[in-house]
């Protein structure tokens, strides 16, 4: 019962952080889409393999920039940092300790929250293939989606915030845990 009242104690926050994320994503990827967009296809006019190799970089990019702007704000979090160095003082830092406990129970709540935040878009996506204005709700799962297909996507998209946070959490505790003012 512990695990389960810890799980449903951190979705929300973790839910609140995808959705600021995905609102930052939305304005980068509307900039991007109506400045430079344009240009890079006009410049690759006439020629379908560029044109093509153009549109999946971009894709690629805007899947990518979902968990670059995620890492940013994890790591100017205070309320992340507090309540990792609130939990952990007067207790001895291992890396490897931190990556263990983190495997056993932070993964999986990010994931499950990533799970329930992406399900909604690649519903829609998946039933409304062809309604313009939707991909713009969740542009990174749209991305991923045009790379790979509806669920392929969502799948991928669940790994991929896997590694990303196997490797960002610790090494954010990590560093954390080197500037704590009190040991």
């Amino acid at each position: 019962m512990d695990a389960t009242k810890k799980l449903l104690r951190n979705l929300p926050e973790h839910l609140l952080y995808f959705l600021a994320a995905d609102a930052i994503c939305m304005i980068l990827t509307f900039a991007v889409n109506l400045m430079v967009r344009p240009f890079l296809l006009e410049m690759a006019r006439g020629d379908a393999a560029k044109e093509q190799t153009l549109e999946t970089v971009l894709f690629a990019v805007f899947a990518a920039l979902f968990l670059v702007v995620l890492a940013v704000i994890f790591a100017k979090s205070p309320m992340q940092r507090t309540a990792y160095l609130s939990a952990t003082i007067g207790k001895k830092y291992s890396f490897f300790g931190d990556l263990k406990a983190f495997l056993k129970g932070g993964l999986w709540i990010g994931m499950a929250a990533y799970a329930i935040f992406s399900l909604i878009p690649t519903f829609f996506l998946w039933l409304f293939p062809d309604i313009l204005g939707l991909p713009t709700f969740f542009y990174p799962q749209y991305a991923l989606t045009e790379l790979c297909g509806v669920w392929i996507a969502y799948f991928v998209g669940i790994g991929a915030y896997a590694v990303f946070s196997l490797l960002l959490f610790p090494c954010l505790h990590l560093f954390w845990e080197k500037n704590r003012l009190y040991r």
